[in-house]
This record gives C-alpha cells, sequence and structure tokens, in this order.
C-alpha cells in the first residue's frame, strides 16, 4: 500500500509522509508537534471505523485516523487506529483518543498523580 495523507482544500500540514492512510478536512487548523497517529492495532487485525450502530470495516489493517474541517489536536496527542475527530473538536494537548470526539467540542485528558515519599537509601 502506498502511504498517504489526504488534505482537503486549505489543509496543511507538516507531515510529508506517513505510513498508513490519514484522512484531514479542509481547514485543519492545527495538528500539534508530536502527535502520533496510530495506524495498526496490537492484534494486527481489520481496521474499523465506529458507525452509528455498528462498526465500519475499512478493509484495511493499516488505517490512521480521520480529522473533520477546523479541528485542533494538541502537541503529544496520540490517535487510535481509525479514530474520528469531529468538525471544530479541540483536543487537548497530552489527549489519549479512540472512537468518536463529536464535532464542536473540547476534549481534555485529566490524570491522577500520585506522589509518595521517597525512601532512604
Amino acid at each position: 500500500m502506498t502511504s498517504r495523507l489526504v488534505c482537503g482544500q486549505r489543509c496543511h500540514s507538516k507531515y510529508k509522509k506517513t505510513t498508513s492512510p490519514n484522512l484531514f478536512g479542509s481547514s485543519s487548523e492545527s495538528i500539534g508537534a508530536g502527535v502520533i497517529l496510530s495506524n495498526v492495532k496490537l492484534d494486527h487485525g481489520e481496521i474499523t471505523v465506529p458507525g452509528k450502530k455498528t462498526p465500519i470495516p475499512t478493509g484495511l489493517k493499516k488505517f490512521g485516523a480521520i480529522v473533520g474541517d477546523k479541528a485542533e489536536i494538541g502537541c503529544n496527542s496520540v490517535l487510535s487506529p481509525g479514530s474520528l475527530i469531529g468538525r471544530g473538536t479541540v483536543l487537548y494537548p497530552g489527549t489519549l483518543w479512540r472512537g468518536v470526539a463529536p464535532k464542536n467540542s473540547i476534549v481534555k485528558f485529566k490524570q491522577t498523580l500520585e506522589i509518595i515519599a521517597r525512601r532512604a537509601r
């Protein structure tokens, strides 16, 4: 399969080479530094894209993400294979995403940090 990045009209990307198909809408605003568009499932099976009721098979074992018009993806975010990012949606930096992010939404990744005392050596 040929590596490709499909960009709509007025879409700009610093990424000239990708290892699988990725689809970006026209006017995709920003893809931050260090963003990873994962393209292979751990079981190396067929990638599906979420549908309204059931997953839609792509027929591909390598497929990245579909990113809607005017969407923004923050630095160091990771999108799982077959992820859909809706039009006008913003993913905050460091977001780990799988599935469908609805249009015109903001996705924030929150984690719990635990600080414990270090034992003397």
